[in-house]
Formats: C-alpha cells, sequence, structure tokens
C-alpha cells in the first residue's frame, strides 16, 4: 500500500523491505530474481509470483532448515478443499526447491516437496450430487451411509434408480 501511495503522490517507491536470510521468504526472493525464473513467460511468471509472495507472506519468517516433508505436506492439506491449488503449491515450491539445489549460493541441499504426494480427487455421485472426493477426503470422512452408497455408485452397471431420494 505504500508504494500505491508513493506512486500517486509522484514520490519514488519506498525500498523493498530486505528478508531475513536463510527463510522462506528470502528463498522466494532469491528464486523470483533468478535468470531461471527470469526465462519463464511472462504469463508463468506472473502466476507463479503472486502464488510464492502469498506463501512468503504468510510463512516466509520461517527458516529454511525448519521446512521439511511434513511442513510441506501441512501447506497441502491446508489447501485440500481445493485439490488444484493444493497441486499447484507442490508444483510452485517443488520448482523453487529444484533451482535452489542447483544453485550453489543456497544453503540447500534435498527438496522437501519430493516425498510429499500430489492430491488426488475422484467425482463420484453421492445422494444424487456430484462430488469431488481428494486424497485427503476419504470415504472413511464420509460416514458410513455415504460409503456404502458411495461404492454402490462405483460399481460397473449399477441401476441408480434404486437409490431415488
Amino acid at each position: 500500500m505504500e508504494a500505491y501511495t508513493a506512486a500517486l503522490n509522484g514520490a519514488d517507491a519506498p525500498p523493498k523491505k530486505k528478508r531475513e536470510e536463510n527463510t522462506l521468504g528470502w528463498l522466494i526472493d532469491q528464486y523470483l530474481s533468478s535468470p531461471e525464473f527470469s526465462s519463464l513467460k511472462e504469463s508463468t511468471q506472473a502466476v507463479k509470483t503472486s502464488f510464492l509472495n502469498n506463501i512468503a507472506k504468510e510463512s516466509g519468517h520461517h527458516p529454511l532448515e525448519a521446512i521439511d516433508a511434513s511442513t510441506i505436506q501441512g501447506g497441502r492439506d491446508k489447501r485440500a478443499s481445493t485439490p488444484g491449488a493444493a497441486n499447484n503449491f507442490l508444483k510452485h515450491m517443488s520448482a523453487m526447491y529444484k533451482w535452489a539445489i542447483s544453485d550453489k549460493n543456497i544453503p540447500i541441499t534435498k527438496n522437501p516437496t519430493r516425498d510429499v504426494p500430489r492430491e488426488t480427487n475422484q467425482t463420484v455421485i453421492i445422494r444424487g450430487r456430484l462430488r469431488k472426493l481428494s486424497s485427503t477426503g476419504t470415504v472413511g470422512r464420509l460416514g458410513h451411509a455415504n460409503a456404502l452408497h458411495l461404492k454402490c455408485w462405483l460399481l460397473p452397471g449399477f441401476d441408480a434408480g434404486m437409490f431415488a431420494e
């Protein structure tokens, strides 16, 4: 907001605050200013910049050594209600960590996203409505009655008229 106000008043934008070194926010800044990132298409850069800056605002203060597969999985699970967002989180974080490992100036030796599976979803009909089941929204969370109904719908050749409401 400060930059916007400064631009309206014709002043130079205030300098961007430098993030503490070896934190997630610092890594994101390094990646966004890298030649590899600059070589991406403009539209890809815009999407990644927006996504990663949102992560930096929320979790940028975390030290890099504290980020492991369980931390990444927590970030994925937080976005599990929309599997596309969960997978985009993994995709963007994975690309950044792959770059960081190849860059000799970044103190990272392993990619914590490597062991975190992507969200999978399956569209099924439950009680007459289309529902998406993600890998974190399993049949066990649906309850017994819905699970029975789900199993019936997944059977090949099942007659749907039997459960009409």
